[in-house]
């Protein structure tokens, strides 16, 4: 996938074709998702019911599903601009209205759109914030990293408590919560998620559209209130990062000790290795010398027989002398004696 520029729609229609389910992508999208239901405030039941809703970066359709499922009066479009994203999300959600749109510039209008872990891929995604709204009527709901330091490589943008504006156009911010991901059992992200909804001012002026939404007003003693409420979040977050900062540390300097440990062993075990090796060599050549020795012991045996044998065949050469000198002897007496 080098051959594309990172988030383009070649890059994209590369990853889900090759390795998106292989790298649990559609898990993650589920993880994000279930974790954005879980906290969505309760107000939300009632604005949703029968309403119009978009879910903008759907990417395989999981998330569109879990959001159908848990509001099942919802009439709901997943779209994506990625062809084969949109192609898998038909085939696994037939039932569900998948089609390839510009997220810059959305075909249709919709109640609510929600758009999670998606903004972070581009490097001015509030562009596309301030276009999104153009295209609700209600909410937009946004889920994305945040205080995110060490990005990924698809990720353009770090999202802080600065970033967000208290008010875009006739929009404003009516909730906003950080999920310490870290915390939840069997993660997908290791890192903190911002929730945050955008709601037409329209609805905040009304007192009688939610009973249990709070009404936001824009004198000063609200913003002050909201201030004070993100600051009281930026703080127990702080704490929460710094913790997980510590922690992070602490895992940092036991992977140094496992490393050197580890180092140690390998040494001790390339020693261990040599030593063996060393043996090994040191028994070939003991094995060597003994069979040198056999071979040597053999060729003494073969000379120390071939001394006997001719010791007997001298000793047989001295006894035939012995009978050849006193049969000399013999015939000299008797020659003396005629």
């Amino acid at each position: 996938m080098d051959k594309w520029d990172i988030n383009s729609n070649e890059y994209w229609n590369e990853r889900f074709k090759k390795d998106w389910e292989e790298l649990n992508g559609q898990k993650q999208t589920s993880f994000f998702i279930n974790i954005l239901i879980e906290h969505l405030p309760k107000w939300m039941n009632q604005d949703l019911n029968n309403a119009n809703v978009c879910d903008a970066g759907c990417a395989e359709g999981q998330g569109t599903f879990l959001f159908k499922e848990r509001y099942p009066n919802i009439n709901i479009d997943g779209i994506d601009f990625s062809e084969e994203a949109v192609k898998k999300a038909q085939k696994l959600y037939p039932k569900i209205n998948f089609f390839k749109d510009d997220i810059y510039d959305l075909s249709k209008t919709y109640d609510s759109i929600f758009i999670s872990n998606v903004l972070e891929h581009f490097e001015d995604p509030f562009e596309i914030i301030r276009n999104l709204l153009e295209k609700t009527k209600n909410h937009l709901i946004i889920m994305v990293p945040f205080q995110e330091v060490e990005r990924l490589k698809e990720h353009f943008y770090t999202f802080d408590y600065h970033n967000f504006p208290l008010k875009i156009n006739n929009f404003i911010i009516s909730y906003f919560k950080i999920v310490d991901c870290r915390m939840i059992e069997n993660t997908l992200w290791d890192g903190k998620q911002a929730i945050l909804i955008y709601t037409h001012k329209n609805l905040l002026s009304n007192k009688n559209t939610l009973d249990s939404f709070v009404n936001f007003a824009f004198d000063t003693e609200h913003t002050k209130k909201i201030d004070r409420q993100l600051y009281e979040q930026k703080r127990e977050n702080l704490q929460l990062s710094d913790w997980g900062k510590k922690i992070s540390d602490e895992s940092i300097q036991k992977d140094i000790v496992i490393a050197r440990l580890n180092q140690e062993i390998e040494n001790i075990s390339i020693f261990i290795s040599e030593q063996r090796r060393s043996l090994e060599e040191r028994d070939q050549l003991i094995l060597e010398q003994n069979k040198k020795i056999e071979e040597t012991s053999l060729w003494g045996q073969s000379l120390y027989e071939q001394v006997i044998e001719r010791d007997r065949i001298i000793e047989g050469l001295n006894k035939q002398i012995g009978e050849i000198s006193e049969y000399i002897q013999n015939n000299v007496k008797e020659r003396k004696g005629r």
